[in-house]
């Protein structure tokens, strides 16, 4: 976030006042948030500087004040992250302010095991630093919410738990069965949330975290047959709403008929049966550790190239989630 401080509070000359604006002042140290200066000359002269003009503190605070402002004026202009602006002693006093500024952006996710996993492969493959940072370093949290229906319960919870601006986002599958299957329940359920909280979300607009997974890291996975089957047979839209877990149901019978759900509204229709048996099974339930396990395979390019259906869904995401930090 950015962080000015307003004339008003910078002329107070309570201990309580100074103490908070010197945690405050900690955020900028480690890189957490960024001080936005106008005029260094009248922070300088203000009561908190000048009252204790002299002082290991003040001298601190006036070099990071100068360090800060220099950097400002060699930031980058389309910097992602620092969009968020709180004045302190205008938009919240002094110790809101910090409970503000110490507090994480949160990223509400039906399951914090591999829904962390696909979205910090994602930052890494994106390239984006400082949000990987940010969530290394506990500044964004990924809370986990148990399932799509537990989503609003999570919002609940944390709404309203720090003073200042709104940072939760809410990221859940689709569980589309086919392109024009728009009423699935996750997708009611984020929706729901969003709305009823003012909160910014995203449905991933394949129907799980898996199907983002690429080429190379699927080959990796060991199910040879449902990988050939998979990107030979397949085309893109396919792809999206195959079950990535589970596949197709096997048949009851040896050599029996593969059929597909009724759900799938005809997606798969046309296809020969050798093809959808080779599909049964899936990749298995735990195909989501290929984010873990193969990051050199994990690259925009080659993410990219599995979205070919909603290019750059996964950068407008990150903007979303970096806007917080």
């Amino acid at each position: 976030m950015r962080v000015r401080f307003s004339q008003e509070v910078l002329e107070r000359e309570d201990g309580e006042t100074w103490r908070a604006l010197a945690r405050i002042v900690d955020t900028f140290t480690e890189g957490r948030h960024v001080w936005e200066i106008d005029d260094p000359d009248a922070i300088e002269a203000s009561c908190w500087i000048a009252g204790d003009a002299g002082s290991r503190e003040a001298k601190r605070t006036l070099e990071i004040m100068r360090k800060s402002f220099t950097e400002a004026l060699y930031a980058p202009p389309s910097r992602r992250t620092h969009t968020l602006l709180v004045v302190v002693g205008a938009d919240l006093d002094p110790d809101h302010a910090r409970r503000c500024l110490e507090a994480p952006a949160h990223v509400v996710v039906e399951n914090r095991e591999s829904d962390g996993a696909f979205l910090k492969a994602m930052v890494r493959a994106f390239q984006r630093r400082e949000l990987e940072e940010a969530i290394e370093r506990g500044w964004v949290d990924v809370v986990h919410a148990g399932g799509f229906g537990e989503l609003e319960k999570r919002v609940n919870e944390l709404i309203g738990t720090v003073p200042g601006p709104c940072r939760i986002f809410v990221l859940c599958d689709s569980d589309r069965m086919h392109p024009g299957h728009n009423d699935t329940e996750a997708i009611k359920a984020l929706h729901a949330c969003c709305a009823h909280h003012g909160v910014p979300g995203h449905v991933l607009h394949k129907r799980s975290i898996e199907s983002y997974l690429p080429k190379g890291s699927l080959k990796r996975q060991g199910k040879r047959d449902v990988f050939e089957a998979f990107f030979d047979a397949l085309n893109d839209v396919q792809r999206d709403h195959y079950n990535m877990k589970e596949g197709f149901k096997r048949p009851k019978t040896p050599g029996g008929d593969v059929s597909t759900p009724p759900d799938h509204d005809g997606l798969f229709n046309g296809l020969d049966q050798d093809i959808l048996r080779k599909l049964c099974g899936g990749f298995g339930d735990h195909a989501w550790r290929l984010f873990l396990t193969t990051r050199s395979e994990i690259t925009s390019a080659a993410v990219e190239e599995r979205c070919a259906t909603n290019p750059g869904e996964i950068a407008r995401l990150l903007d979303i989630i970096e806007a917080l930090v």
